[in-house]
């Protein structure tokens, strides 16, 4: 019904408990009628319906799939990374994964635990490819952040190329920008000179 302001998001932070938490959320229309959210699970569920509920009208209103399916394909691209992450450390974290891409959570795990790429959309394919043709010691977090980026970045360009877009094309841009000086101080920080692939 109203956007998070920053006063809000202040509030949230400083709540004392879910109960309170839950009761700053319902005044921005967050929650069904009726709900009550007793501990932090419940107002977690809140935004995540809430998140549902964004995704599914903005799906509906879109008369441009395939420039909504860009930012569902980032999710893909999201749950990726955190899959591939946890093949790193042997360990599942299914609260890092986001529902909401074009792909279900699961299948792209099944995919990678399997070695069944081929059910992967193409996007992924590629990614998961490359990680399983990595020698052990080339899979790490910086590899695997590479990987994806560069996917990501080929996505978008693709698709603006069929499909123009102006804004899309200028935000990607800076947004291109940003990821390599995050890679470029991720090097440095970590004194890394090897090239990443």
């Amino acid at each position: 019904k109203q956007l998070l302001t920053r006063q809000m998001m202040d509030r949230l932070i400083q709540a004392s408990g879910a109960g309170e938490a839950a009761r700053i959320l319902a005044e921005s229309g967050y929650g069904k009628d009726g709900d009550s959210a007793d501990s932090w699970k419940d107002v977690e569920s809140w935004i995540d319906w809430e998140w549902h509920s964004a995704l599914e009208l903005i799906c509906q209103l879109s008369q441009d799939s395939v420039r909504t399916d860009l930012f569902r394909k980032r999710i893909d691209f999201h749950n990726l990374r955190v899959i591939l992450r946890e093949r790193l450390h042997n360990n599942t974290v299914n609260e890092l994964l986001r529902e909401g891409g074009l792909t279900l959570p699961g299948t792209i795990r099944d995919a990678v635990e399997t070695n069944k790429e081929k059910i992967l959309p193409s996007y992924l394919q590629l990614i998961v490819d490359r990680f399983h043709e990595s020698p052990g010691a080339e899979k790490d977090f910086q590899v695997i952040d590479s990987l994806i980026d560069q996917a990501e970045v080929q996505v978008w360009q693709e698709t603006l190329e069929k499909y123009p877009n102006a804004f899309l094309k200028s935000w990607r841009i800076l947004e291109s920008d940003l990821m390599n000086l995050r890679s470029f101080f991720r090097l440095k920080v970590l004194n890394l000179k090897r090239k990443l692939p």
